[in-house]
């Protein structure tokens, strides 16, 4: 019972980081045309903040780390089911 419900908390996470990973990939699309609409008018940079587009992306960058972390501290305390076996033998 224990091994299906970290399983599926593994699973939630994988879920999750992979989503994170998304919002990072849009997040840097976002800052590169944004940087490239004030280079090419400064007139609308006053519309536009580079410093906070960079601020949620470093959010974005940390909580993906701490899942990534998580997902990895995880799989490693969990026991293959041979170890399981063994435990259960002595």
């Amino acid at each position: 019972m224990q091994a299906l419900a970290n399983y599926k908390y593994t699973r939630c996470r994988t879920i999750n980081i992979a989503s994170l990973t998304k919002q990072i990939g849009n997040k840097h699309q976002e800052y590169d045309r944004t940087k490239a609409i004030i280079r090419e008018k400064q007139g609308l940079a006053r519309h536009y903040n580079l410093d906070e587009v960079e601020i949620e992306l470093k959010a974005i960058t940390a909580d993906h780390d701490k899942l990534v972390k998580t997902r990895k501290d995880l799989k490693q305390s969990i026991l293959a089911y041979s170890e399981y076996l063994k435990l259960l033998k002595t």
